[in-house]
């Protein structure tokens, strides 16, 4: 399956300012940003609800563990209530999560080169670019679209904090770093979570595409000309060019070969 990452190029036409954009040099040098959640332009994004634990769910997590541990739960209860010290203590639990899940680097694809909505808000309003890319190698996941966030229940995170069914905390993040609101389902998106964890307050990485995936570079309907032989005269690499075409009888974006090298 091909995917496409819609680009942006910057409003110089000076040669030697192209070649310091970061769009520009990510092209040439063929690779992406992997970003954490964090830094998406939508806070909802990969976001997630917590639910307290309720008073029995920490009464049988306690019979499970032993010494510091049990008597730590067994203090968050009292009286079939949760007690101030649980409260003083589940926000630093939940700070805690939110920095794993934070650390997480994702890039973010889409499956089609002719979505009208991506290029005008990715490729600025079709004056950018768009990369197509193909390996057998590129793992990737469909975004579930919901009206609502994940939610994880509050015992799931104590548990895993105690080294109890991990596995499924794992999914649960998984799923997490998968999920939109759905209003954005018009993106069609997949996603890749990149291998390793982001340093704290590493906004994201580079990540390098698999040698040859590069199948072509798609100039927008409006590219400016200039940046359009920028591309074609100094890409370090061989591929295919294409160019997007408005037509307004079809109602469509028409991805037409501009030329081969």
């Amino acid at each position: 399956m091909k995917l496409y990452k819609y680009r942006t190029f910057p409003e110089t036409t000076d040669a030697h300012k192209l070649g310091s954009d970061t769009s520009i040099l990510g092209l040439f040098e063929g690779v992406t940003w992997a970003s954490s959640r964090k830094y998406f332009n939508d806070p909802f994004d990969s976001h997630i609800n917590y639910t307290k634990p309720t008073t029995a769910e920490l009464k049988a997590l306690a019979q499970k563990l032993s010494g510091k541990e049990k008597r730590q739960i067994k203090a968050w209860v009292s009286k079939g209530r949760l007690t101030d010290e649980f409260f003083n203590f589940w926000p630093k639990i939940v700070a805690g999560f939110e920095d794993v899940v934070d650390s997480y680097p994702i890039y973010c694809f889409a499956s089609e080169p002719d979505n009208n909505i991506l290029w005008s808000h990715y490729a600025r309003d079709h004056t950018g670019f768009c990369i197509e890319l193909e390996h057998p190698d590129f793992e990737y996941t469909k975004i579930s679209y919901r009206d609502k966030l994940p939610e994880i229940a509050g015992i799931d995170l104590i548990k895993a904090a105690h080294n109890i069914d991990t596995e499924r905390i794992g999914t649960l993040i998984y799923n997490s770093l998968h999920t939109k609101m759905d209003y954005w389902q018009v993106e069609n998106e997949l996603r890749h979570l990149a291998k390793g964890r982001l340093p704290p307050g590493y906004k994201g990485q580079k990540i390098p595409f698999p040698e040859n995936s590069i199948t072509a570079i798609i100039f927008g309907h409006n590219t400016n000309p200039a940046h359009q032989n920028y591309v074609i005269n100094n890409l370090p690499y061989k591929t295919t060019f294409k160019k997007a075409r408005v037509d307004r009888q079809l109602s469509k974006i028409i991805i037409e070969e501009l030329n081969a090298r």
